[in-house]
């Protein structure tokens, strides 16, 4: 598992519009702002496609509820992922925190078990630099 936070200083459902909405995700979601183009989302947006370096990509919204957005991504040859981005209050101030988790389903290979190890360090930051796109859009909204 994989998880990153950030703190956004923006009301809570101005931020839960940009990640609910798939179609709000080309503001500030590096890899759909740059290649938007190439993103086909339905209408309504509950699943987009896509290719990534000769595989196909596909998104499905598996639920929307209550300030926590969860979907799981497929690529053609890989494991399924599945992400939750969650949004919860600071105490004691106006600002909410963005939790964005990641669950990659190793399947009982040992190599895929191995890639494990390295998991995080390897998505990590591309997660977090998701979380600083969307504090900046959203605070500067």
């Amino acid at each position: 598992m994989t998880v990153r936070t950030i703190v956004i200083n923006a009301p809570v459902d101005s931020i839960y519009h940009q990640v609910a909405d798939v179609n709000q995700w080309k503001y500030w979601q590096p890899y759909f702002k740059e290649n938007q183009s190439q993103i086909k989302i339905s209408n309504p947006a509950y699943t987009a496609q896509w290719e990534q370096s000769g595989s196909s990509m596909s998104l499905k919204v598996i639920s929307d509820s209550s300030y926590s957005f969860h979907w799981s991504i497929s690529r053609s040859g890989s494991p399924d992922v599945d992400y939750r981005l969650t949004l919860s209050p600071v105490s004691g101030s106006a600002a909410i925190q963005a939790e964005w988790s990641a669950i990659t389903n190793l399947g009982w290979l040992p190599w895929n078990k191995f890639s494990g190890i390295f998991m995080d360090q390897v998505t990590g930051p591309g997660y977090l630099q998701a979380l600083e796109a969307l504090k900046t859009f959203c605070e500067n909204k």
